[in-house]
C-alpha cells in the first residue's frame, strides 16, 4: 500500500474568483472552479447545489473553509473531492442538510478526501455536513497519511474500501497521522469504519472522546500497528469485532465503559473507571494483556496465555483441539467451543472436585480424533 495510490492533483486553488456576493468572511460560491485567497485563507458558502468538475487541491500552507449551506456537492465522476497537501481544510454546514456526494470509483487511496505531504502540516476539520457514497481503494471516505484529521460533527457514510471504508489512517517512515474523533457518525461502511496503522517509523493514532460508529462491516474500529485512546463515544452494531487490537498495537481506556465486542491482541491498559460492559476475547497466541479494566464478560483463547488483571464477572475459555480447564478458574467456568477451530477433540475433560462446569458447544458438532473422548466428573 502506497500513500496516495500514485494519484496526481487535478486542479489547484489559487485562481480568481468573481467576489461580488459574500456574506460575512464567506465568498456566496456557487462554482469551486476558481477559488483565491486573501493572506493564505479562502472561506466560502454554497449557494446552491454543485456537480465537481475536478478535484480540489489544497496546498501552500493555504486554509480552505467550506460550508455547504445545506446543498450538495457532488464529486466529478471517479474523482476525489479534495486534496490536502500542506494545507487545511475545513467542512461545516450551516444549513444541516448538505452532503458530499461520490460519483464512481477513486482509482488509488482516498475517495472524498486525501491528505498527505512529506511533513505533517496537513489539518482536516469536520464539523457538519455528511460525506457520502464514495470508493476507493482503502480510505473510503477519508485516507490520511500524514496531519491531522478532527471530526467533531457530520458523518461519513455508505463509503466502500478495501480496508478502512470510513477513515484510513496510514503513516509511512517518519510521519505522523491521527484521527480524533469527539462527535459525528461513522456508519453503514463496507469494511471497517475506521483503520489504524503505521509502517516502520511512521506514527498513527486515533482518539475518540465523542460520536458513534455504527454498523459498519469488518471491523468498527481496527487498530492494527498503532495506538487508540477511549474516553468517550460508542462503537456498536459491526459485522465482525467492534474493536480490534493487533499484536503490535495498544488501547487506552480512560473513565469511560465500552461496550460490544473487542478482539485483544496487543495490550489494553485502563485509568481511572475503565470498564468493558461487552464482551473483551483475549488472544492465547499472542502476549495478549489486559489491565486496569473492570471486565464484565472475558473469552480468552486457546492455549492459555496472556495476562487478564482482576476477575471478570463471565469467565469463558474458548476451546482448541483439547478440554481444559485453566488454573485460577475458580468454581465456575465456561468452556466454548471456538468459531475459528475445527471441533477435534484430543482428550478426556476431567472436572475437578467442586468446580462447576459449563460447555458451549456453539453450535457444532464435536468429535474425537482417534477415539472417543469422555467428561468425567
Amino acid at each position: 500500500m502506497r500513500p496516495g495510490g500514485g494519484q496526481q492533483p487535478e486542479t489547484v486553488i489559487g485562481q480568481e474568483i468573481d467576489r461580488q456576493n459574500s456574506s460575512g468572511d464567506y465568498l456566496e460560491v456557487s462554482s469551486l472552479d476558481q477559488l483565491t485567497y486573501i493572506n493564505n485563507e479562502c472561506k466560502v458558502r454554497l449557494t446552491k447545489d454543485i456537480v465537481m468538475t475536478k478535484a480540489v487541491t489544497v496546498n501552500n500552507g493555504n486554509s480552505l473553509t467550506i460550508d455547504l449551506n445545506g446543498h450538495t456537492l457532488t464529486a466529478a465522476a471517479n474523482s476525489q473531492a479534495f486534496r490536502i497537501q500542506n494545507g487545511a481544510l475545513t467542512i461545516e454546514d450551516s444549513g444541516s442538510t448538505g452532503v458530499i456526494q461520490g460519483s464512481g470509483t477513486v482509482t488509488g487511496n482516498g475517495g472524498a478526501i486525501w491528505m498527505s505531504s512529506n511533513d505533517s502540516n496537513n489539518a482536516l476539520t469536520l464539523t457538519g455536513g455528511t460525506i457520502r457514497g464514495f470508493t476507493a481503494t482503502d480510505g473510503g471516505g477519508v485516507y490520511v497519511s500524514s496531519g491531522s484529521f478532527k471530526m467533531s460533527g457530520g458523518s461519513i457514510e455508505d463509503c466502500t474500501a478495501h480496508e478502512g471504508a470510513g477513515v484510513k489512517v496510514y503513516a509511512s517512515n517518519g510521519k505522523t497521522a491521527s484521527f480524533s474523533m469527539t462527535g459525528g457518525e461513522i456508519q453503514n461502511c463496507n469494511t471497517d469504519g475506521v483503520s489504524i496503522y503505521a509502517i516502520g517509523s511512521g506514527t498513527s493514532e486515533f482518539t475518540m472522546t465523542g460520536g458513534t460508529i455504527e454498523d459498519n462491516g469488518g471491523y468498527g474500529v481496527w487498530v492494527d500497528n498503532g495506538s487508540a485512546v477511549m474516553s468517550g463515544g460508542s462503537v456498536k452494531g459491526s459485522e465482525r469485532y467492534d474493536i480490534y487490537i493487533g499484536s503490535r498495537a495498544a488501547l487506552t481506556v480512560k473513565n469511560t465503559q465500552v461496550g460490544g465486542t473487542v478482539l485483544n491482541l496487543g495490550k489494553i491498559t485502563g485509568q481511572g473507571s475503565a470498564e468493558f460492559t461487552g464482551t473483551v476475547e483475549n488472544s492465547g497466541y499472542a502476549a495478549a494483556e489486559i489491565t486496569g479494566c473492570k471486565i464484565h464478560r472475558i473469552e480468552h483463547r486457546f492455549p492459555y496465555k496472556g495476562t487478564i488483571e482482576g476477575s471478570p464477572d463471565e469467565y469463558v475459555y474458548l476451546l482448541g483441539r483439547s478440554w481444559k480447564i485453566p488454573s485460577g478458574a475458580g468454581e465456575s467456568i465456561t468452556l466454548k467451543v471456538s468459531s475459528y477451530l475445527p471441533p477435534v477433540m484430543e482428550n478426556s475433560l476431567e472436572i475437578p472436585k467442586g468446580v462447576t462446569v459449563t460447555v458451549d458447544l456453539a453450535g457444532k458438532t464435536l468429535s474425537a480424533k482417534e477415539s472417543d473422548f469422555k467428561i468425567i466428573n
